[in-house]
């Protein structure tokens, strides 16, 4: 016998503040009661995370990651009020794993919806549940111990474009048959190339990270990719309406073909010089983070890099000479945007940062200087290209979710008071 859970979110704000609502619903036949409500005023970060539900036991707490309401905000007062009661007796099921998402503003008095998640749950024991109304009889209802049954999950273009380009994004697998790709030879950024009819043989690259499948249209292909991925023990969704919805959207695409060949481990492979200051450590962000999250960094010596990338199958760049490199005013990052099609307004504005910071041009923007400075300061921290490599990853990560989020942000020190030195 099988029975549901239900989990509802909400988000409103107005000029004084914002609050969080939850609903959580169990039942079975068509009959559900609430089991915990609660609100919340808050304002949580960027890379915070939300405990929705203290009712139930810690284990079984039901959290979201990346609200991103307020980048410079943090959580203030974790939910001051939770209404209704737990279980009386029994273990409920977890509503199921972490989901992530962009929030749409609503109101105090109209909040938007921010998600829905259903969740069928097996039945083999049960308990009581007793509703917000009372301990009456006619407000039990009964709730059920059982484990999650698998069930299709899916996310929408809006949450996964929120995503893309944070080092939380979770891995893009695209399955589209050949002939679909040929008609459009492009990729959801950061996604990867694999055979539908081959899923149950590279699911398992994937153990142990969560995933999101792409067909033409979000139907059978992606499914049946996503439930081999589930077999193999990775969390996976599929996205709603597929690449033709993403692209209906005129959400960014990445070339396809200015991807270089993969290595025989399905890495793009770059060669550069050593010693990485700014545009060294700006491009293998852009490509880790929008086109190849498993690329390879070699950095060697300058006098080198030509014969390195000639033996070892690597591609070039921010060298003389070679096509991933400066031309004119603009270095080898500006390029790098514009040939793989990833002119966002986010990524345009982090490239003239970097191209300040680069060609010694702080006035391009108020932040080259600070880029320059930090990138610098990381020079000098870090012996190994490497280990610099992973730190500045993290720097470029905070100047793209300024670009992204936060431009129009500012934070005033505090007014010296009246009468003080």
């Amino acid at each position: 016998m099988i029975g549901f859970e239900f989990f509802h979110l909400q988000y409103g704000e107005s000029g004084s503040g914002a609050q969080f609502s939850f609903v959580i619903q169990r039942g079975f036949n068509g009959t559900a009661a609430p089991v915990a409500t609660g609100t919340s005023d808050c304002f949580p970060s960027a890379a915070g995370s939300l405990p929705l539900c203290p009712a139930l036991p810690r284990k079984e707490q039901v959290r979201y990651d990346g609200l991103g309401l307020n980048s410079a905000g943090r959580l203030q007062q974790p939910f001051r009020e939770t209404c209704g009661a737990a279980p009386r007796q029994g273990r409920d099921a977890v509503v199921g794993a972490p989901r992530r998402f962009a929030p749409v503003p609503g109101t105090l008095d109209q909040p938007a919806i921010l998600d829905s998640l259903f969740r069928p749950v097996t039945l083999p024991g049960m308990g009581i549940a007793i509703s917000p109304r009372g301990d009456m009889l006619k407000n039990r209802v009964p709730v059920y111990q059982g484990r999650i049954v698998s069930a299709i999950n899916s996310i929408s273009a809006e949450r996964l474009v929120r995503l893309i380009g944070t080092p939380r994004c979770p891995a893009l697998i695209d399955v589209r048959p050949k002939d679909d790709f040929e008609i459009s030879p492009q990729l959801i950024p950061g996604s990867t190339r694999r055979t539908h009819s081959d899923a149950s043989e590279w699911a398992g690259e994937f153990s142990g990270q969560s995933a999101i499948v792409i067909c033409s249209n979000g139907a059978a292909l992606s499914q049946g990719a996503a439930a081999w991925l589930r077999h193999a023990g990775v969390t996976a969704d599929i996205l709603e309406g597929g690449f033709e919805g993403w692209a209906k959207a005129a959400l960014p695409l990445l070339t396809a073909s200015k991807i270089p060949a993969p290595d025989s481990q399905g890495r793009s492979v770059w060669v550069t010089r050593a010693r990485p200051k700014v545009d060294r450590i700006a491009c293998p962000w852009l490509i880790r983070r929008f086109i190849d999250p498993r690329a390879v960094f070699l950095f060697v010596a300058a006098s080198e890099a030509p014969s390195v990338a000639q033996h070892f199958g690597a591609v070039p760049f921010d060298l003389d000479g070679v096509f991933w490199s400066h031309r004119g005013e603009k270095c080898t990052f500006d390029l790098m945007v514009e040939e793989f099609g990833l002119t966002t307004e986010p990524l345009l504005r982090l490239a003239t940062i970097v191209r300040g910071a680069d060609t010694g041009h702080p006035e391009l923007a108020p932040q080259a200087a600070g880029l320059l400075a930090a990138s610098l300061g990381l020079s000098r921290m870090y012996a190994d290209d490497l280990a610099q490599l992973e730190a500045g990853l993290a720097l470029y990560d905070a100047f793209y979710r300024w670009c992204r989020d936060a431009v129009d942000e500012i934070h005033l020190a505090h007014s010296k008071r009246a009468g003080t030195s």
